[in-house]
């Protein structure tokens, strides 16, 4: 095995979170010259691997399992994990793997659990500022885990760490790198450039407290010179676009967005959730946030994540439990009046951003792996 050679494959899988930055790691690692395969675990699987098939990347389903969340499923769920891990080991040895790097969830765990059984090099990647359980618990034989944020306080792993940032699209990428003219691509979507443009979305599971906190904003939203951009997750959008057009706002509402870079290059500031990803895209383009996180989220992910970026002065962070419709008027009055602060924030948000995080992640396999190797003939 060469420097930039072997067969690395990606256990991923669950949600588009975990799927695309390991999809962004096989393509990087293809570019050094490695061959590299995914497994994809999760309800999602068949899309995913799909899509993978049109970045040039070959994928392979795997069996999952869910946690159990009753007596009965206690039942089964042992036979499951052995089976999935299993399953995964003989793929691994079916595709030859050199080494495994799982995104985290448990939809990475029967090929992370495989590769540890098979006694190759492991490699974890997390999203968040805080680990997740399957992450945790892998952790223990792990080579290296590689960190999208600075982990929040009082975590801990069993092994080394090392904050190489969330690898994210190349389309999102490439919009970074080679800016398209912001007055075209306003013109585009029926907006004035030369008018301030809050981007507004909640993300596929905590769209629908945002949605409605906005059309109790709109009103006075309304006195502020500002246009507004917002994917509201949801097909019925009328009681928002009634409440944009009551206040004599400008607005774009729509369900979804594929082309999320093409909005983000348009707006100004964001209000938004806190997921890993969104963080990192928002990062790339110096937007400063307004973050909500979403109460309850997995290990309290989002406001830990939130928090990094509050306490680096990128952000502004909302509790949901507590927050009014005045609360959100004062920050959107203050872009206005106190543009400094603002552009302060853009400032320090880029701080975090990392657009190498792929081939970060990638150099540290081949660091690592380079380590065991030298020890190993010791």
């Amino acid at each position: 095995m060469t420097n930039k050679s072997g067969h690395l494959v990606i256990a991923t899988g669950g949600t588009g979170g975990h799927f695309y930055p390991g999809l962004a790691v096989a393509r990087a690692f293809q570019r050094q010259g490695g061959t590299v395969s995914l497994v994809v675990s999760g309800q999602h699987a068949a899309n995913h691997i799909e899509a993978a098939r049109k970045e040039g990347v070959v994928a392979f389903p795997c069996p999952a399992f869910k946690l159990p969340k009753g007596p009965s499923s206690c039942v089964c769920f042992g036979p499951r994990i052995l089976f999935g891990v299993f399953r995964a080991k003989t793929i691994l040895k079916q595709l030859g793997a050199d080494f495994v790097l799982g995104m985290g969830s448990f939809a990475s765990f029967p090929p992370c659990m495989a590769a540890v059984l098979s006694r190759l090099p492991l490699f974890l990647h997390d999203g968040n500022a805080v680990v997740g359980q399957a992450n945790r618990f892998l952790s223990r034989w792990a080579d290296c885990l590689a960190l999208s944020l600075p982990l929040a306080p009082g975590q801990s792993t069993r092994c080394p760490t090392k904050v190489t940032g969330m690898p994210v699209r190349q389309r999102i990428l490439q919009a970074v790198a080679v800016p398209e003219e912001k007055d075209r691509l306003s013109a585009n979507l029926g907006l004035n450039s030369q008018r301030k443009t809050l981007l507004i979305f909640g993300g596929s599971q905590g769209a629908a407290f945002i949605n409605n906190l906005a059309c109790e904003c709109a009103p006075r939203w309304g006195q502020s010179p500002v246009q507004i951009i917002h994917l509201t997750g949801q097909e019925d959008n009328r009681a928002l676009v009634n409440a944009y057009a009551a206040a004599g706002i400008p607005a774009v509402v729509k369900g979804y967005e594929p082309a999320m870079e093409k909005v983000y290059a348009v707006a100004d500031w964001v209000m938004c959730r806190s997921g890993g990803g969104t963080l990192a895209e928002l990062a790339l383009f110096g937007l400063p946030p307004v973050l909500i996180p979403i109460p309850g989220s997995s290990l309290d992910h989002q406001r830990l994540n939130a928090a990094v970026l509050e306490r680096a002065g990128a952000a502004v962070v909302l509790d949901q439990k507590t927050l009014t419709p005045a609360d959100v008027n004062q920050h959107v009055t203050s872009f206005f009046e106190t543009p400094a602060t603002w552009s302060e924030r853009a400032d320090k948000i880029r701080s975090f951003a990392t657009p190498r995080a792929a081939s970060a992640i990638v150099d540290m396999i081949y660091v690592e792996t380079g380590k065991k190797r030298r020890r190993g003939h010791r």
